[in-house]
Order: C-alpha cells, then sequence, then structure tokens
C-alpha cells in the first residue's frame, strides 16, 4: 500500500523548559537532537516519513527552541534525504495543538481537502507503521487516527489512555495521564488527520481564554496572549465517543523517551532490530552494537550488547563496555570498563576506570 493522497508531517518537538527529567543529556544539546544509533532522536521520525510516504510534501518542526540550534540538522537532513524540511518557532509555549493553531495557514500552504496530515510527538521512537496507519485510516473515513498500544498496567497512569470499540475501533473515552486506572490501551504520540481537523481546533481556541490569571499555562515570561491548546485534553476528549476519532492498535516496538535511561532502552530496540536508520555504520562482531567508522577500538577490547560508539572515539586496549552510549570525540583509555553508561561529549576516561550503571540507574558522565 502506497499513499496517493498529498501528506505533510508536522513534528512537535518542544523546547527548553524548566522541567529536568532527560538533563543533564538536554543542557546543551536539545533533546530531539540528541543521540539514538548516532543519529538525532528527530532523524528518526523524518526517515520513516520520507520512506514510507512518497506523496510527502514537506516536514515541519514545530517548538520554541532558538531556530539556529536546528540550522545545521536541518542542512544536512535536507540533501541526506532529499526532503523539504522547515522549522517554525512559537514564540512562547503553546501546548501541543496551539501551535497547530496559530500557524495553520503556514501548515496547510500547498495542501486541500483531500490532503492528509501527519503528526508526532518527537519524544518516542517506534517502528512507525505509517503506511498501516494511513490505509486503517482511509478504510474507516473519519476524522483522525491516533496509534496505540497495550501497556503493563502498572505503566498506564503515565500516558493518555483509551476505551475502543473492539469492532469498530472507535475511542469512546479519552483520559490524559488518569489518577484511577481507566485502561491499558495508550496513546503512543503518532497521529493521521483529515483536514478538517483545523476546524476542530479552531472550535476549541474560540472557547478559551487568551493569556490570563486563569490559563494554567500562563508564566511570568508568557505574555503573548497567545491561546494554550492541548491536543489531549482540549481536542481527543471532545471527539471521543462522536465517530470522529480512531484507535490503531500497534504491536511493534515502542517507547517514550522522557528519562536519560530511555535513550538505553531505545537504543537497545533500535539495534536488535538492525533497522534501515543505522545503516552505513559498522556492526561490531558483537550481537547489537554499533561503532562508528571515524571510531578506533583497539584490538584486545571488547564491545558488548547495546553499546552505541559516536564519531571519533578512541577506545584503548583491554577496554570492556557493555549496555552504553559513548557520544562523540571520547577518549576511553586502556583497560577502562564501562557498563549502563552514557559517556558525554569529548569526555576522557582514565585507564583502568570502571563506570558502572543499574539496570534501573544509568551513570552519565562528562556532561
Amino acid at each position: 500500500f502506497f499513499s496517493v493522497m498529498a501528506t505533510k508531517a508536522v513534528i512537535l518537538i518542544g523546547g527548553p523548559s524548566k522541567g529536568t527529567r532527560f538533563r543533564p543529556l538536554s543542557l546543551e544539546t536539545p533533546k530531539p537532537l540528541f543521540p539514538i544509533c548516532n543519529r538525532p532522536l528527530v532523524y528518526h521520525h523524518i526517515k520513516a516519513c520520507k520512506e514510507q510516504l512518497p506523496q510527502l510534501q514537506e516536514v515541519i518542526l514545530l517548538g520554541f527552541f532558538a531556530p539556529h540550534l536546528f540550522e545545521e540538522f536541518i542542512n544536512e537532513t535536507k540533501e541526506e534525504l532529499d526532503v523539504s524540511i522547515r522549522y517554525i518557532k512559537e514564540e512562547s509555549r503553546l501546548g501541543t495543538a496551539g501551535g497547530l493553531y496559530k500557524f495553520k495557514d503556514q501548515i496547510t500552504e500547498g495542501l486541500d481537502n483531500d490532503s492528509s496530515l501527519f503528526v508526532f510527538n518527537c519524544d518516542i521512537i517506534a517502528d512507525f507503521p505509517l503506511q498501516q496507519l494511513e490505509s486503517f485510516h482511509k478504510k474507516h473515513g473519519h476524522l483522525c487516527s491516533i496509534l496505540t498500544k497495550h501497556v503493563e498496567q502498572k505503566n498506564v497512569k503515565n500516558y493518555g489512555c483509551l476505551v475502543a470499540d473492539e469492532e469498530s475501533k472507535e475511542v469512546l473515552h479519552y483520559a490524559e495521564k488518569p489518577e484511577t486506572f481507566v485502561s491499558d490501551l495508550v496513546n503512543c504520540g503518532v497521529y493521521l488527520f483529515r483536514m478538517e481537523i483545523f476546524d476542530k481546533i479552531v472550535a476549541v481556541a474560540t472557547s478559551k481564554p487568551k493569556q490570563s490569571e486563569l490559563d494554567i499555562y500562563a508564566t511570568k515570561e508568557d505574555t503573548t496572549g497567545d491561546i494554550k491548546i492541548r491536543l489531549e485534553q482540549d481536542v481527543f476528549r471532545q471527539l471521543a465517543g462522536h465517530e470522529s476519532l480512531y484507535s490503531f492498535e500497534y504491536t511493534g516496538y515502542w517507547s517514550p523517551i522522557k528519562h536519560p535511561i530511555d535513550s538505553l532502552v531505545v537504543s537497545r530496540m533500535l539495534l536488535s532490530k538492525n533497522n534501515p536508520e543505522i545503516s552505513g555504520e559498522l556492526k561490531t562482531k558483537a550481537r547489537n552494537s554499533l561503532v562508528h567508522p571515524s571510531a578506533s577500538v583497539g584490538d584486545s577490547s571488547l564491545i558488548g550488547e547495546n553499546v552505541t560508539v559516536g564519531k571519533n572515539v578512541k577506545i584503548g586496549v583491554g577496554v570492556r563496555i557493555k549496555d552504553s552510549i559513548i557520544l562523540d570525540g571520547v577518549t576511553v583509555k586502556d583497560h577502562a570498563y564501562i557498563v549502563n553508561s552514557i559517556i558525554g561529549w569529548n569526555s576522557i576516561i582514565g585507564q583502568w576506570c570502571r563506570i558502572e550503571g543499574t539496570n534501573g540507574k544509568v551513570t552519565i558522565l562528562g556532561l
């Protein structure tokens, strides 16, 4: 199955905030650019769009980071993948649908009523079954399709939860991070919309106040008067139960990336799948590990499972590494031992150093 509808993709990349969940990995590098298998996180989304959507017109990165932080990445990825990429900057935090509302005209430029719009949360990694999602979307013919997945009950409180009809897959009820158990079927952060979604978002916007003391998003720095709209709470909750919102249940790999340890989890998933996203780099003799071609590894060193070694890394003799990410420019001297760790850019690990995290808590060094 291949797309016959013109489509665009919007990736919600967020911006710098007071949140600390992904720190210190995001102190100097925006989270969407943090390398997963030696590629920026957001690269995996763009690559999936390019490979699976032949009618893709454009990829739009929507967020409130400073634009210059993404210039090099956008230029390099445009050239490598031959895809149009544009960054649209929000002047303040507008919520997951506020940017879609404010920049509606720019996003819909070149599309018609028969076109479609993919929207991604940036902080996820998945197999991105976009063609299957599009086929499902065309089959039911309604406003919106959500990629969903069953997760363990103990984790559901961290996600948006859905109740869907077993036969039609219509979403009957939607609750964002509910305090009590609703369902183990959760929102995976990938959406496909008909163009009428903008009418729904506009309707929500007209019913909401602009920046005010009553706005839960209001901060002293936010004085633009823009309307904050949350896709999950403000839009999906209204669509549920009205033959507008449908669940595409997915059984492949998927993980959110909220905390530093999640980067190791998703690296393991990608390496085990040997995805095309990591092609063109050298796989080591160890199963499910990846070494950049510019890196050097001492002859007697052992690179174990779930290891990613970045550009220009120098690893001495007798080194042991397992379940770790070694970022660009690192030097690991002879006989060092690194397990369950993330070693920051251009760090130097001395001889005989032992750096070891646990399965539940990663050690982060040099960031």
